[in-house]
């Protein structure tokens, strides 16, 4: 068990940045002090142009 938080940047078209913050809640508490992580997201492949050709809403 634990809650986590994410903050994301979008840097410029294709690359993003981020970093997210995980603090455990339940018994490994006492013996942890969560987890740092540092995202990149560097997006160049299957990028759509325009609207989607088959919008489908669920």
């Amino acid at each position: 068990d634990g809650f986590g938080a994410l903050l994301d940047f979008q840097i410029s078209k294709d690359f993003r940045i981020g970093y997210a913050y995980d603090m455990p809640t339940g018994e490994i508490r006492p013996y942890s002090t969560g987890t740092h992580e540092i995202i990149l997201i560097y997006e160049t492949l299957f990028k759509q142009k325009g609207p989607a050709k088959s919008p489908r809403y669920f």
